[in-house]
């Protein structure tokens, strides 16, 4: 193998290698909430507590949810 060769297979490697992180990077992007429910017992009922936060770089905003 001649340095030719290297060369161009290492920026093949490299290449290949920077496409897949900025893929991946690209799918990860977008807001992101993370949501924490809580069982409560009061006067012997039950009840469902929950709360969500953002957990990205991007603003979010949160119109509604239901469980």
């Amino acid at each position: 193998m001649n340095w030719t060769n290297a060369l161009a297979l290492f920026g093949a490697v490299t290449g290949a290698g920077s496409l897949g992180r900025q893929m991946w990077s690209h799918r990860l992007t977008g807001g992101r909430v993370e949501v924490w429910p809580t069982r409560l017992k009061q006067k012997g009922r039950w009840w469902v507590r929950t709360s969500v936060s953002n957990v990205d770089r991007l603003d979010v905003t949160i119109v509604g949810y239901s469980i």
